[in-house]
């Protein structure tokens, strides 16, 4: 039987054990290079972006680098993994534990591989368009 990746257990063992050994950072890094060129994000924004379910936050040098106005946030239900976003770039953006309930209100959320994760994707989508202006989804197929 396949495992639930719907939990927080999962990801912070994940997080904690093999993401790194299996080349996560480097594929979250070339996930968000890849994508940036399709959102109709201009150079000097300035607003807040969130990257929704961050991981290890390896996507936040992406957006900096194309954004450098824009106020960065990383959220991700594993509390190991924000440890490890806060360690790395914590100077970059802010970092925080919990899903969509404890988002702060930001202009762009952009969910990376993400949301093939969910079981509940259209109601999580709802809410956080409730909590932004504009949302970005990137999914795998």
């Amino acid at each position: 039987m396949k495992e639930n990746v719907n939990t927080k257990k999962y990801w912070d063992e994940r997080f904690k054990n093999n993401w790194e050994k299996k080349n996560g950072r480097s594929q979250t890094r070339y996930f968000a290079e890849s994508q940036i060129k399709h959102l109709k994000i201009k150079w000097n924004f300035s607003g807040s972006l969130l990257d929704f379910g961050c991981g290890l936050g390896d996507a936040i040098p992406v957006y900096k680098s194309h954004f450098p106005n824009a106020k960065l946030f990383g959220i991700d239900i594993s509390t190991v993994g924000i440890e490890k976003c806060r360690e790395r770039y914590g100077d970059m953006a802010d970092f925080i534990s919990g899903s969509v309930e404890s988002m702060p209100f930001v202009d762009i959320v952009i969910a990376s591989h993400v949301f093939e994760h969910l079981s509940n994707d259209i109601n999580i989508a709802k809410e956080i368009l409730k909590k932004s202006k504009k949302l970005y989804i990137v999914v795998p197929y």
